[in-house]
């Protein structure tokens, strides 16, 4: 039997916070998918102290970027732009079409966790994955984080 200690990759795509309205956008930490086959997202959402609602909520949107060609292993500042092919995705797209992949509102079981897998760019440039956490409307304060976890490395074992 294999282990999974050493064939997974954890990484913080974005750090525990309490969100509020008026934190604005919230952007993760850049996920490296060079060297990995397989990409799981889990979003995580505390108890919300406040109200969320069909008009206030908090999105977690899917980004990606090419690696800088003057400075390898570094996303490309200028080339994010939201995930929108639902074939690179498992799980469901709550909206494609802005790359949201969670959304925690009051249909969404809080605390909870929602699970996304990223099977690959329809772009092949995309090297760089993250995260952002989008407050829309006036939603309450929201505990918040998002983990990454690579699988099926191109080697081992896997180094933190």
């Amino acid at each position: 039997m294999r282990d999974l200690y050493n064939n997974i990759k954890t990484s913080v795509a974005l750090a525990p916070q309490v969100i509020t309205s008026g934190s604005g956008t919230l952007t993760g930490a850049a996920i490296d998918i060079q060297g990995f086959d397989s990409l799981d997202f889990d979003a995580m959402a505390g108890t919300e102290a406040g109200v969320l609602c069909a008009t206030a909520y908090y999105d977690i949107v899917l980004q990606g970027a090419e690696d800088d060609p003057a400075n390898i292993g570094t996303p490309l500042a200028s080339t994010w732009a939201d995930v929108t092919d639902a074939d690179d995705i498992l799980g469901t797209f709550v909206d494609a079409a802005n790359g949201v992949i969670a959304r925690f509102n009051d249909t969404t079981a809080t605390p909870g966790v929602v699970k996304v897998g990223y099977v690959g760019a329809t772009q092949a440039e995309v090297r760089f994955l993250r995260v952002l956490a989008v407050p829309v409307g006036v939603p309450g304060n929201l505990p918040i984080a998002v983990l990454a976890s690579q699988g099926k490395p191109h080697g081992m074992p896997v180094t933190q």
